[in-house]
């Protein structure tokens, strides 16, 4: 199976493990052959949770992509002020990065496994996903309300 191919089955099964253990997580699904898949929308449609491999490892990610890169920064900064809180919540540290410039729209958070790749083995790869699932949930329970409380406090919707 080549490298490409790899990448749906593993997303499929980590989307159905999300699923069994937060049933309603869970919006897209893993029909692509692509490196990166969608788990959840949070908040609004521009803001979401997903995984990826990458040449640093496999990542589980908050995404804030709004066409209204003002509003991305907003959203990030209000969770980066609570960083430490977050952080020791989830139990480690993350990511946070926000892209720079005049036409820098994206902001992530995410948390990085860099010893994970999609040419593991078998069982190098289910530890993956298992870190990847429990990732997601801490996520759900830490972030999620996070981003609600900060889109209800400037009733933004997009």
């Amino acid at each position: 199976m080549s490298t490409t191919e790899k990448y749906q089955p593993f997303f499929t099964k980590l989307l159905e493990e999300v699923e069994k253990k937060r049933p309603g997580l869970t919006e897209f699904n893993a029909q692509q052959k692509k490196n990166w898949v969608k788990i959840c929308t949070v908040g609004q449609p521009y803001f979401h949770f997903s995984c990826s491999f990458s040449k640093d490892g496999f990542h589980v990610n908050l995404t804030f992509q709004s066409k209204n890169g003002q509003e991305n920064k907003a959203a990030f900064d209000a969770l980066e002020k609570d960083k430490k809180e977050i952080e020791k919540n989830i139990g480690f540290p993350l990511k946070w990065h926000r892209s720079k410039g005049k036409r820098a729209k994206r902001a992530d958070i995410y948390a990085l496994r860099p010893e994970c790749q999609i040419i593991d083995s078998a069982s190098e790869l289910e530890s993956c996903r298992e870190w990847a699932v429990d990732t997601i949930l801490k996520f759900d329970d830490i972030l999620k309300p996070k981003i609600s409380a900060y889109i209800d406090s400037t009733h933004t919707v997009q």
